[in-house]
Order: structure tokens, then sequence, then C-alpha cells
């Protein structure tokens, strides 16, 4: 990776671009970056916005207007480029960039990282090696899912620092939970950490969208019970595979041959300069997770560059992307080695359109919610 930053004017640098791929970024007569882009080779790319001639529309020439000097990094493949631009573009926010609207209000489940994990609902990522799970669109469904988790296992609530010294010692006595049976009361000892991981195993499961491993583990453990006679734990282990089976059936289900699927699809309001994308995660058959997202785009991009840019945003917040990924037309770049097709028919092509739906849909809501503020604000 090579950088490049000397202060010079514009005109001055075109000469001197490499034909490589990279990142680059426009600056003002301040030093302050006022976009960030990518190109497959950094000389054409760049040349595009000062050729004579060439029909840019008006908030492009407005930004093209502003640059006195640029700055690029080359990389060595157009994924590096994407996952540089994205960073880049969160970090320094430039003026005229696609900008994600509202990232930090979605929900997240997180499983903290202590000796015996609480499992709950959070807005704030922090890095402390938790895992987090998410982001939902709904606040409503993270909250049932996690309603789920709490009928499906005892995990405790408390919020105290069960260190092996902290237990060992007594200092901590009973709640009402562990009185009532919703917890196995691990601060007094009652419960070790072996026995409580088992738990938190079956929570990674079925917020990784792995359901029916976890029905199979219930049915062989409810099965085993009963072959003891131990029928009141059988009773138990029933009444879990059963709230298990009833969340199952809840989620869509498109074909159990399908697993490790993502969908993304954008649609773009040029009126409003906004972008509105759906994320969808299919996992055993059933979609697993849906999420919306809007961008504020200050400049005209194309359809191809916010669905890229879409994607690598995901990548960043769920760690990876799914090896395969389908499309309702292919992208600028794909982050990662994920393979990305635009499906032509079967089940595949159902769940792009369902995808393009919800895109079209949650673009409808909100610009009828934009439209209410305006008047609201007039009035």
């Amino acid at each position: 990776m090579y950088f490049y930053n000397e202060m010079i004017h514009v005109m001055d640098q075109l000469a001197l671009l490499p034909h490589q791929c990279g990142v680059y970024r426009f600056l003002n007569r301040e030093g302050k970056v006022i976009y960030v882009g990518k190109a497959k080779d950094l000389k054409k790319r760049v040349s595009q916005y000062f050729a004579r001639g060439k029909n840019l529309s008006a908030k492009t020439k407005r930004m093209v207007s502003q640059i006195q000097s640029l700055e690029y990094t080359v990389v060595e493949t157009e994924s590096d480029a994407l996952l540089l631009e994205n960073n880049l573009i969160k970090t320094i926010q430039p003026r005229y960039n696609i900008l994600l609207k509202d990232d930090k209000t979605f929900p997240w489940i997180c499983v903290k990282n202590e000796p015996f994990p609480r499992v709950f609902q959070t807005r704030r990522i922090v890095r402390d090696g938790s895992h987090y799970f998410g982001p939902y669109t709904s606040g409503y469904y993270c909250k049932q899912l996690l309603q789920l988790l709490h009928n499906l296992y005892p995990l405790r609530t408390c919020t105290l620092l069960l260190t092996p010294h902290a237990v060992a010692a007594g200092r901590y006595r009973k709640c009402l939970q562990a009185h009532i049976g919703r917890c196995k009361a691990p601060c007094t000892g009652d419960e070790t950490i072996e026995q409580y991981q088992g738990y938190i195993g079956g929570v990674f499961s079925i917020l990784k969208g792995d359901v029916k491993s976890v029905r199979k583990i219930l049915e062989n453990q409810m099965k085993t019970a009963a072959g003891t006679l131990n029928f009141e734990q059988a009773q138990k282990l029933k009444e879990q595979w059963e709230i298990l089976t009833r969340y199952q059936s809840k989620s869509v289900i498109v074909n159990p041959r399908i697993s490790n699927l993502d969908v993304f699809s954008i649609t773009i309001d040029a009126e409003s300069s906004m972008a509105f994308g759906n994320f969808l995660r299919v996992a055993d058959g059933a979609v697993v997770q849906s999420l919306n997202v809007k961008y504020k785009l200050h400049i005209e991009e194309e359809p191809a560059a916010v669905l890229s840019l879409f994607m690598a945003e995901m990548r960043e917040k769920l760690t990876k992307i799914s090896p395969e990924v389908v499309v309702p037309f292919l992208p600028e770049a794909v982050p990662g080695d994920s393979l990305v097709h635009v499906p032509v028919k079967g089940d595949k092509l159902a769940l792009v359109a369902l995808s393009m739906r919800n895109a079209t849909n949650y673009r409808i809501e909100q610009l009828r919610m934009m439209e209410m503020r305006d008047k609201g604000t007039r009035q």
C-alpha cells in the first residue's frame, strides 16, 4: 500500500496519477477532505471529474469547483479499495460522500465477555471482547428474541461481577430470580462455569440462525430423560423444544436446502438524494435477519457504487458476510471473497424480490415521514 499526499494543485497532480487501483481524497482550500472515492484506475477515474465537455450534475460541479488538491492511496485489489474507502468515509465523514443515516439507533444483542456472560439488548458497541449479534431493525423483535433466550435458558440478569474469587469467597446471596427458578445462582457457586457455558453455546447457535441443531440437542436430551424415567426433566425439555419450534415457525421459510446466504438490495430516490437498502440473512432455509438502512447522497452516485458501500458496511458490522450473496444487480466492487451473483430463477430470485420489496416499502415510509416533518415545520 502506498500513500501520496503532497499539497499541490489538483490540475498539476492529474498527470502524475498512476494507472493503478486505489482510493482518492479531494481536499478544499482549507486542506479539508470533502470527498473520498475508489477507482480501478486512479488516473482515468479522477481525470473524468475535470475532463472538458463532461456532463456532470449540478451537485458534482459544485464539489469539483471546491477541489484544491488531492491525496491518494494505491492498494492491491478492488476489494481492498472498497474497504479502505468505507473506513475513510466513516472516519472523516466528508461533506459530499454517501453517509449512513441513523447508524447508532439500531439495537444489538450482546453476549458479554465475562465468566458467566449476561445476554442483553444494547445500542452501544464496546470493543471489550464481547460478542454482538444484529443489528436489528425492530427493537420489538430484538426484545422478543431475548425473551425466547431467557425462556429457554436460566441466564442471569444481574450485573454482579462474578469472578471465581468473588464466588468462592461467598460474597453474594441468591436473589429472587434464583428462588423462582429463573436463574441457577452461579453467584453462590450452585452452578459451574462449564454448566453455564452450555447455555451460552445454545444462545450463540440460535443468534447465528442455527435453530435446527439446538432443537436436535433438546430432542436427544428429552429422550434420554424419558429413558431414565426423569419425567419432570423431560417435560421441561419438551417445553423448551416447543418454544424453539414456535420461534422457527415465525421465520420466513424459503427452502431448507438454502443456507449461509445473504441478500442485498438498494433503491435510490433521486429527488431527495437518498438511497434505501435492505439486507436479509438466510440460515437453514429461513430468513433469520432483516435490516433496513438509508443513505444520504451528496452527489449523484451509481447504484452499483452505493450497493458496494452497503455491502462493505454490513461486512464491518457482522465481521463477515456469507460465502454466497445474491443481488438485483452487480456491485461496483465486492468486499472479501464472497460469490456475488444475480439469480435468474427459483427461490434465490424470490429472495431478491423480497428484499427489493422491503427496500421499496422502507423508501415509501421514510419519504412520507420526511414529507410530514416538512409540513409540520412550515406550519
